[in-house]
Parts: C-alpha cells; structure tokens; sequence
C-alpha cells in the first residue's frame, strides 16, 4: 500500500510539473505574438521628398532642393536625386559664369533635412570648363539620402 501511495505521488507531481511547463510556455507564446503584432503595427518611415518610381527608384520632389543653386563662378541647375538599392546619385548642369576658364575645381555638397540639420557631406568634382560652358555633375554614395529637402555647394 506504500508503494501504491508513493507511485501516485510521484504521478501527481509529474503531472503537475507537466501543467506549469506547459501553461508557462503558451504564456511565453502569447507575449512573444504580441511583441511581434506590436512590431508589424509600427507605422513606417515616411519620406516627404520621395516618389517611388515602377523602376524601383527613389526621386527626391522636393521644390527647393531643384532650384538652381549658384556658387563662385558657377551655376548648378537641372538637379536630380534618386536612390536605388541604396546607392545615391546626384546629377546636374554644372555652368561656368564667368569670362574666363575654370581648372579642376573640388567641392562639398553639404544635404539638409527640413529641420536645417545637415545629413551628409559629399565630395565631388568640376571638370575644367571654357567661359560659358557646361559639364555634367554626377555624384553618388553608397547610402541612400533621396529624402534631402535642400543642399549647399562649397568649394573645398
């Protein structure tokens, strides 16, 4: 009769061990799915200054990034900014104001979000241009900046 007591309670207390694992692993369950459903209910990033192309490709839309921008003797106007794979491109008419040549001339393009508050710093460069003439401008990054509001050019 010992032995037949000893065997139930060993019995009951598997059993119990057994109820808490198991009511102690679907809580876990329940609290991990409502992190998760927390998660995928975040509203996403907004970009103000983006249009998604078909093409996968991010344009910037902001009317103040694409005025033309004038700096020393030189002109920048048709300005784009597109990101693609998180690759950033800049590209540009670069135009020489002035009544003489230009050399190799290095800049900075300083991008800036809606606050004023800077972004990033790109280097970039001018080919040597005639009086008059214009150059392309093409500077990229590795990093996507498509939702710049505004940049400055400086020489460097």
């Amino acid at each position: 009769m010992q032995k037949k007591k000893q065997t139930i309670i060993t019995w009951a207390i598997i059993i119990i061990v057994l109820v808490v694992a198991i009511i102690g692993i679907v809580w876990l369950v329940k609290n991990n799915q409502k992190e998760e459903i927390g998660e995928e209910t975040t509203e996403p990033v907004t970009e103000e200054f983006v249009r998604n192309l078909e093409d996968g490709k991010k344009l910037n839309i902001s009317p103040i990034l694409k005025e033309d921008k004038s700096f020393e003797s030189f002109t920048i106007s048709n300005i784009q900014l597109t990101s693609q794979n998180m690759q950033t491109e800049l590209l540009a008419t670069v135009k020489n104001n002035t009544e003489q040549a230009t050399e190799l001339t290095q800049i900075q393009v300083i991008f800036y979000d809606v606050e004023g508050k800077e972004i990033v710093t790109l280097d970039g460069i001018i080919s040597p241009l005639e009086p008059g003439e214009e150059t392309q401008l093409n500077i990229s990054s590795s990093l996507d900046y498509a939702n710049a509001y505004n940049f400055d050019i400086k020489i460097k």
